[in-house]
């Protein structure tokens, strides 16, 4: 199996790195987990209909800039875990690669959603780190993983506000998430 993108890391790294007190949502969305302090995924993250079509994040990357807002698709994936738990922060990769499967959809590894087949190189240009983020930038500690049927290898739509790009790296702010195929 091929490395991860020393990238790909930083960005999760990035992502991840600012530590605020804040809990860590465990029942269904907008439901508290017990705790008094825990943060709960907005209510209105998830869309019942879809935004209409996105772009991928590697057109993204060619021409936005912080702050623009987007609408962005792909599979959750592009590492053997991709999303960082107990924080509401996943990747996608764009339509550009293919996860690790044969034409017959089959699984060529137990982790085809890390894009094993392909370049870390490759991997980091068609990636996109999207995050729910709270009123001041801080990813919600709070699992997305499992809401509304969200998984490894679930196309999804995602709109929201771009907060990083350069051209290799895409960090998105995440206001709407419609799962298209869980």
């Amino acid at each position: 199996m091929k490395c991860f993108s020393p990238v790909v890391v930083c960005v999760l790294l990035m992502a991840v790195g600012c530590d605020k007190p804040g809990p860590q949502a465990s029942g269904a969305p907008g439901t508290p987990s017990g705790s008094s302090g825990d943060a709960v995924l907005p209510g209105s993250l998830f869309l019942s209909t879809g935004p209409g079509e996105g772009r991928t994040p590697e057109e993204v990357k060619k021409s936005a800039k912080a702050g623009d807002t987007v609408v962005i698709q792909g599979l959750v994936g592009g590492s053997r875990d991709p999303f960082i738990a107990g924080r509401a922060v996943f990747t996608i990769v764009g339509s550009g690669l293919k996860p690790c499967v044969t034409d017959k959809g089959e699984a060529c590894c137990n982790t085809p959603w890390d894009y094993c087949c392909d370049t870390k190189e490759d991997i980091a240009a068609h990636a996109a780190t999207i995050r729910v983020v709270d009123e001041g930038g801080a990813p919600l500690k709070a699992s997305i993983k499992g809401q509304h049927g969200i998984k490894e290898l679930s196309e999804v739509v995602i709109v929201g506000s771009i907060a990083q790009v350069d051209g290799k790296v895409l960090v998105v702010n995440a206001t709407g998430v419609f799962v298209a195929k869980p």
